[in-house]
């Protein structure tokens, strides 16, 4: 494959949801990524900076109240694929 020497940057699930004070899903240093990313996107020349957000519809099988006896932060299976997932 030819090198066309372009770069992108890709965000991927900063949420203001995971980060402290206020976050309802806080990831204990959650908001020490922020700074680094502003850093990358303006020191770089990108060609392309795509950010992207996961999101699961209200009912959806990954929150702990949709899983009987499940609590937050539990692993559950998910039906008919095997994989382990943190609740």
């Amino acid at each position: 494959m030819e090198d066309h020497g372009r770069k992108a940057l890709l965000i991927v699930d900063v949420q203001n949801d995971f980060c402290p004070p206020t976050g309802s899903l806080q990831v204990g240093e959650g908001t020490e990524v922020i700074p680094l990313i502003n850093k990358l996107q303006k020191e770089i020349k990108w060609d392309l900076i795509c950010a992207s957000q996961d999101w699961h519809p209200k009912g959806h099988c990954s929150f702990a109240a949709n899983n009987e006896g499940a609590e937050e932060f539990t692993e559950i299976v998910l039906k008919g694929s095997g994989n382990k997932q943190m609740m």
